[in-house]
């Protein structure tokens, strides 16, 4: 017998569902994760970014930005969330959204080399130009 309203069995639930491309199941684990407080709590940090960039990896890019958006809520201090949201934005075609992500993300942990790469690739995709804020990150 499983909790149907278990956190944590709905975050592991729904990164199962999404690698399995069972997008059915996956938006009714996000239905009642996104409504519940607890998804976003410290202890369930690492299960629910594995969530978020399961969702990213499936293309369930709007699901994944709304999951990400969510949890920001509850700790805008996390560089993590950051990060994989600006990699969602980065799949969307938003690289402007992506580096602002990025330059938040180095804000709080500016030794993360992985997102200064991200932010160097950002920015020449976008031809050298990118936030004017995120000069002094270089």
């Amino acid at each position: 017998m499983i909790d149907e309203l278990s956190v944590p069995a709905n975050l592991g639930a729904g990164a199962v569902y999404a690698e399995k491309r069972e997008f059915h199941k996956v938006k009714k684990a996000l239905g009642i994760l996104l409504n519940n407080d607890e998804t976003f709590q410290a202890e369930q940090r690492a299960r629910f970014n594995t969530l978020g960039m399961s969702l990213r990896k499936q293309g369930m890019l709007d699901e994944a930005l709304e999951y990400y958006r969510k949890a920001l809520e509850y700790n805008d201090k996390d560089e993590n969330l950051h990060f994989n949201l600006a990699r969602v934005h980065f799949d969307k075609g938003d690289h402007i959204a992506a580096l602002d992500h990025l330059e938040r993300c180095l804000a709080i942990n500016p030794d993360l080399e992985v997102a200064r790469k991200f932010q160097r690739y950002c920015r020449k995709q976008l031809g050298g130009s990118g936030l004017g804020s995120g000069d002094a990150l270089r």
